[in-house]
């Protein structure tokens, strides 16, 4: 997996298949392993690019992280790799980092893909304190844990397959610094497209589980973008993609097929 350097940081990414563009952006907590089942189902027809944001995985700990720094390393990041257009998928955070990405650059869209999110901090300014409040004044890896069983359906972390996946994220806590973390809480708290993703001009889907507390407003983000659809999948939480990747990837592939955006498999 290689880092690059993007706006003076090292970014660290993996890249699979061969094809037109598409990039995972993941979200808070996690890393971009959080994509394992994408990566492998979507690189039959892409090249699949998943990137760790500043702060996660392998790429650098910093506390430079508003949310345009960050769209801008998904264009870096581009750049770096001579890719001119990509259809950006992003899930929380990195949904909200998808959306600023879609304004920012236009032109290096050819669609979105938004899971779990919302248009505007304001809408969610309770969810960030606490989040602030629960890195900023408990252990890390504790507080981490806590987080990481937040994000599922309720029954998820007490399955087999449940179990199993959040334990090798947590097993990456004693890896994370809470500064990174608590700077992105805070760009978001800070930051909102609402007035903007009416100038979005390429096919959008909108995805949430049906137990994400970011339901309704992922919903409400959708009707901001001219054509965008909703959906919501049954039974999952707010890591949709990790708890029911089937049916993820089922919209996913069903969106881009509609929309003429799925090419002949590459292998």
């Amino acid at each position: 997996m290689p880092r690059v350097s993007i706006n003076g940081t090292q970014i660290n990414f993996e890249s699979s298949g061969d094809g037109p563009a598409m990039v995972l952006v993941h979200p808070n907590p996690f890393d971009h392993t959080i994509w394992r089942y994408q990566m492998a189902r979507f690189s039959l027809w892409f090249r699949v690019i998943a990137m760790d944001l500043r702060g996660y995985g392998r790429s650098d700990r910093t506390t430079d992280c508003s949310i345009r720094t960050m769209s801008d390393d998904v264009a870096g990041l581009l750049d770096h790799l001579g890719i001119a257009q990509a259809i950006v998928v992003g899930l929380s955070v990195g949904g909200i980092i998808a959306q600023e990405f879609a304004v920012d650059h236009p032109d290096r869209l050819r669609a979105l893909v938004v899971a779990g999110c919302s248009a505007s901090g304001a809408e969610v300014q309770e969810f960030m304190d606490a989040r602030i409040e629960g890195y900023g004044t408990q252990k890390l890896e504790e507080y981490y844990d806590v987080h990481l069983r937040s994000l599922t359906a309720p029954e998820f972390p007490g399955t087999r397959l449940g179990a199993y996946l959040l334990e090798t994220f947590r097993e990456r806590g004693p890896t994370l610094r809470k500064e990174p973390l608590v700077a992105i809480y805070r760009a978001i708290k800070a930051w909102s497209v609402r007035e903007r993703l009416g100038q979005v001009g390429v096919p959008a889907v909108y995805i949430a589980g049906e137990h994400d507390p970011a339901r309704a407003t992922t919903q409400a983000a959708s009707r901001l973008v001219p054509g965008a659809q909703f959906y919501q999948i049954p039974g999952a939480g707010h890591a949709c993609c990790l708890e029911a990747p089937d049916e993820f990837d089922r919209v996913v592939l069903d969106f881009l097929r509609a929309h003429g955006l799925l090419p002949p498999p590459n292998r």
